[in-house]
């Protein structure tokens, strides 16, 4: 599916009061003839799976500065290009189509386009039923504004929220000389009952020496919105990605600078409840890894649902344990399979040549099939 088309077809069927104010200069240029493929859309790298075949992501929509006639000195190209607004977009890979579309940015100005959104989400049994509803959060690096929302089992999304202590946390931890430290993302975690969002500060000392610090902040689910803790992460570092491990626990993965030249990655464990670190464990010095960078994303990935857990490591392949894991292998031992499906002690089979088949296959575009 084309995300740009089916984001624009969506919204040239809602009412511009729906859609919102911020997108009235693309109607107008829509409506006077202009071109769809001047309509820049951005689809945010973090893509969370709701449950029954539902997907939700972000989207930024941007049209050329020069195509909107603003005098602006640096909008001699066409590739200057203008922010109209940002959208949550939730699409059904069953029906093929966007299904539910919302503001990421409903009480501020919205993020620039190139900065990413952070979506997390906890799948939880719906209550009274068999099926499963989506707990939603969204941030980003450049704004404070933390956004929950429920998606419900029948794809019903209630009304977008933010948390308000989000705005009172920021002020409280950037004091003195600390400031935010840029990032191509924020780490958030969705739990049963709290929110965890970690920001990343630094400080230039007067030997010119850039010190760092990590905090998590921590937002009951339930309630006004207004309660908060926040945790300190002990240590020179930054932290560069937060995944659930079952109901209590957080790991967190850290960028821990031993010095200016020196830089590891560094995993702890968070337990939640008690909201203290219980365990580090130093993963690598490759400075490939390590380096810091506002558009690098560390190409270390880590999560986990129930027993098992799953790691990617980069180039080096995936890693997965747990009971269920090692149950897999126990159950093909006991069934006498080898892992290639031959029974053990027996004879392959001789594989059969097979003529390939040819076929013919002819795609629709959303354009064909909206006509």
């Amino acid at each position: 599916i084309d995300v740009g088309e089916a984001v624009l077809y969506y919204l040239l069927s809602l009412d511009h009061e729906v859609a919102g104010p911020r997108l009235l200069s693309l109607f107008d240029f829509l409506t006077n003839g202009g071109d769809v493929e001047h309509v820049e859309v951005i689809a945010s790298q973090s893509v969370v799976a709701c449950g029954y075949g539902r997907f939700l992501f972000e989207v930024s929509i941007s049209l050329p500065e020069a195509l909107l006639g603003l005098d602006d000195d640096d909008a001699t190209t066409m590739g200057s290009m203008m922010l109209l607004d940002r959208k949550l977009v939730l699409f059904s890979a069953n029906d093929g189509a966007i299904v539910w579309m919302g503001d990421s940015s409903p009480s501020r100005a919205p993020p620039p386009r190139h900065v990413d959104m952070t979506i997390s989400c906890l799948r939880r049994p719906e209550e009274g039923r068999s099926r499963q509803a989506c707990s939603i959060a969204v941030t980003s690096a450049s704004s404070p504004t933390i956004l929950f929302t429920d998606i419900a089992s029948s794809g019903h999304v209630q009304n977008v929220q933010s948390i308000e202590a989000a705005e009172i946390v920021r002020n409280e931890i950037l004091i003195d000389s600390w400031e935010l430290q840029p990032s191509h993302s924020r780490a958030l975690v969705v739990m049963d009952s709290d929110i965890l969002v970690a920001d990343c500060l630094f400080e230039e000392t007067d030997d010119d020496r850039r010190l760092f610090k990590s905090v998590i902040s921590i937002y009951p689910r339930f309630g006004d919105g207004s309660a908060y803790e926040i945790m300190e992460i002990e240590g020179n570092s930054e932290v560069v990605r937060m995944k659930a491990l079952r109901d209590q626990h957080v790991v967190a993965l850290l960028r821990f600078h031993a010095n200016a030249e020196e830089a590891s990655l560094v995993a702890i464990l968070v337990h939640v409840p008690s909201r203290r670190v219980i365990h580090r464990l130093g993963l690598t010095k490759d400075v490939s890894i390590c380096e810091a960078s506002p558009t690098y994303d560390l190409p270390l990935f880590f999560c986990s649902a129930g027993d098992t857990v799953g790691i990617g490591l980069w180039w080096k392949g995936i890693v997965m344990t747990g009971a269920d894991v090692r149950a897999v292998g126990s159950s093909d031992a006991i069934a006498g399979e080898a892992i290639d499906g031959t029974p053990k002690g027996g004879k392959r089979k001789k594989k059969v040549k097979r003529q390939p088949i040819r076929k013919n296959v002819r795609g629709m575009s959303l354009r064909n099939a909206a006509s």
